[in-house]
């Protein structure tokens, strides 16, 4: 569900990619997160006969504490809105749908997956900038965004591309 509160519109594709909805809604049916989760539902429902055994979650932040995907309960929630990501609303944005599932279906489980985590396997030096090492510990540091895109668009490239990766490693190790 697109544009809650201004121009809301629930757009689905299937797994072939063929949209299988697009519908636009006047804003007062669609004002908040807690009316776009209600309307997606029972749109699966209606449709589909599907009701959702569990839910999945991109979450911009994971801070200094998440590296992986993890099952979230009130503690992540409180632990990943505590995460300040300065310009972007994109934390807050995350957490709505997570917290309204949480309050009316407590039973469901939520996964959350975290941009940042793509990024934390790379050598510790690359997460300092030239500051106090007590602000590095006190979780400024620099975070890699866009991680689950990349590990997209990494996967398929290395069943198609294995000549290409290999001579690319080879050419790295020079």
């Amino acid at each position: 569900m697109d544009g809650i509160g201004s121009r809301p519109r629930l757009r689905a594709s299937g797994t072939n990619g063929d949209p299988v909805a697009d519908r636009v809604y006047p804003i007062e049916a669609v004002p908040d997160v807690p009316a776009a989760i209600r309307i997606a539902s029972e749109w699966l429902r209606d449709e589909f006969r599907i009701n959702p055994m569990a839910v999945g979650h991109r979450v911009v932040h994971g801070g200094p504490d998440y590296d992986r995907p993890v099952l979230i309960d009130h503690g992540v929630v409180a632990q990943t809105g505590a995460v300040r990501c300065p310009g972007s609303a994109s934390s807050a944005d995350n957490l709505a749908p997570i917290r309204s599932l949480l309050a009316n279906f407590p039973t469901l489980p939520q996964v959350a997956c975290f941009d940042t985590a793509f990024h934390r396997t790379h050598d510790a030096v690359a997460d300092y900038y030239a500051i106090p090492h007590q602000l590095h510990a006190e979780g400024v540091r620099r975070y890699g965004f866009h991680g689950l895109s990349y590990e997209t668009s990494r996967r398929p490239c290395r069943r198609s591309l294995p000549t290409l990766q290999r001579t690319g490693d080879r050419r790295a190790s020079r």
